[in-house]
């Protein structure tokens, strides 16, 4: 009895395990129109979606169907996409990691070398200014320029 329950339970797990290798992944796939160059946008990454009703919905993706994408309980059809903004990664290091550590650094230096409270100061607003402002950016997919379908792995 105990090792049939063992060998069930092996080959449950095998079988959870061996579904999500096998499984096809369903991605939102940004075709550039002059270069054929194409970008792959993973379920659950956050995006922000412009529709030619003029709504403007931010959150994770999730895909519906060959032609429906869902974001934030709300279904919108391929065909209705004016504009996709996304953060890359590059962005998303330079404002995170790069630029902090070189605004302490910047700040740090000036406070050893004796520079004055106000030149201190004035670096730390312009350094956060740089981080808030880096933050913001996004890459836009427009439909002129750019095709949305939706692909398998």
């Amino acid at each position: 009895m105990r090792k049939s329950i063992v060998a069930f339970l092996c080959l449950f797990c095998s079988n959870l395990l061996l579904s999500n290798v096998y499984a096809q992944k369903q991605y939102l796939e940004i075709t550039n129109l002059k270069n054929n160059r194409t970008k792959k946008i993973k379920e659950k990454k956050k995006i922000t979606v412009y529709t030619n009703d003029l709504k403007k919905v931010y959150g994770p993706l999730k895909i519906l169907d060959n032609e429906t994408i869902l974001i934030k309980e709300t279904e919108i059809k391929l065909s209705d996409v004016l504009m996709i903004k996304n953060k890359s990664i590059l962005v998303k290091i330079f404002s995170y990691v790069v630029l902090p550590v070189t605004m302490m650094l910047t700040i740090g230096i000036l406070a050893v070398s004796g520079a004055g409270d106000s030149v201190t100061a004035n670096i730390g607003v312009i350094g956060i200014s740089a981080i808030l402002a880096t933050s913001q950016i996004k890459k836009k997919y427009k439909t002129e320029r750019y095709k949305f379908k939706i692909a398998y792995d």
